[in-house]
Order: C-alpha cells, then structure tokens, then sequence
C-alpha cells in the first residue's frame, strides 16, 4: 500500500473500474488521502479525463488516476518507526476514544464518530463536542492520532475516533471523577462492550487504576 492525495475538488469513489450508476459509491474530496494498492488497473475512462488507470485502496474501493496522486509522508512518520506499524496496521477496526477538551477541525480528515461522541460538563450530558478552547489540545490529540488529509497525517489514520468533552471554553476542567465514570460507562454502553483504546488527558484526585477498570468493565 502506499498513499495517495485527491487533487481533484471531487472524486468518485467506486466499486469496481466501471462507470455506471450502479457503482458509484460515495465522494472524496481534495486533500484526503487514500492508502493505494500499488498495481494500477485497466477501466473505463471517467469524463474530462484521459486516463484509463485505476487504484483500489484497503477497502475494495476503487478511484480514478486521473484524480490523485503520490503523497509524501512528513519524515516523522519513519524517524518515530510508524511507516513499520503501517505494514500491520493503519488503525482500521480501532475504536479510540480521546478524552480531552473536544475536537474542531473539519479539514484533518479525522475519522470523528460523531453520533458516539459527547460532552460531559457539569454532570451534564451533551452531544456538543466541539473544542471551544484556545489551546485546542483536544484536537490535537485527536490529530496526532488519527488524522488523514494533506494537512495533517496521524498515527492511526484508519481509526475511528470517539471524542468525549469535559472542558469549557476556559479550558479548566468542569467534571467531577463521578462525571468521569459515568462518561466511561457510557462509552462501554454505547460501543456494546467492544475493546476500545483510551486516551486520557484529564487528571481526577483519587482515580485508580481499578475505579478506571470498574468504570469500562474491560
């Protein structure tokens, strides 16, 4: 595999090199980035284009040539061994929940669960998850772990990402550790008990590491 960025404002995703109605799929858009498999394919040659080459990804889908082309990864990806984590895996089937500050950023290509994602402020609960902060660091982190577009290529691209709010707009925290359990109860609810990653970046005072076991039942 190997990675390639839409250059395209809109290309068809298909499901196989025909182009037809019936296998259209779906749209990428400029600046996302598709994991390739190396060997091109023959097909039909979209309108406005030349080409008759094709790529499919990982997922068995398939896009136009014309449409995208190599993607430099940023040198970290190798210095930090990640490009080795890659020919196992990119992330896909990960269910990584970033607890933090929330998450804004439409243009990372972050794999945001967004019907699962929530705010927990003031023992309150919300579907309102945007990072209001200045900081941002709730984005970041959901960045740096699973971003996938041009601007920005994450640890885990292929994950998916479930954002739990506890931080107001002041970035002071607005939780109690009861919120916090209960927040994790929740994600253990929502995802029917599926192993998940954790990503904590909140510190509650007298949180072990059993109340955390108790609060996921994993």
């Amino acid at each position: 595999m190997r990675p390639y960025i839409v250059i395209k404002e809109k290309l068809n995703i298909r499901n196989r090199t025909a182009i037809t109605d019936e296998t259209y799929v779906g749209m990428a858009t400029k600046g996302e980035i598709i994991w390739g498999k190396e060997t091109l394919l023959y097909g039909d040659i979209p309108r406005n284009s030349k080409s008759k080459y094709w790529i499919s990804d990982h997922l068995g889908r398939f896009f136009s040539y014309d449409g995208v082309q190599e993607y430099q990864t940023p040198a970290w990806i190798s210095d930090f061994g990640i490009s080795e984590i890659w020919k196992v895996t990119r992330g896909i089937g990960s269910k990584i929940v970033i607890l933090d500050s929330g998450f804004s950023g439409d243009n990372l290509g972050v794999n945001i669960n967004k019907s699962k994602s929530f705010s927990m402020i003031n023992g309150e609960c919300h579907d309102d998850f945007s990072d209001k902060t200045e900081k941002q660091h709730g984005s970041k982190m959901a960045t740096i772990i699973g971003g996938n577009s041009e601007h920005y290529i994450g640890i885990a691209p292929d994950s998916e990402i479930i954002v739990v709010k506890f931080t107001d707009k002041s970035d002071k925290l607005k939780s109690s550790l009861e919120d916090y359990l209960l927040a994790l109860n929740l994600i253990d609810k929502n995802n029917n008990g599926a192993v998940i990653i954790l990503n904590n970046s909140l510190a509650f005072a007298g949180l072990s590491d059993e109340q955390k076991e108790d609060g996921t039942n994993h």
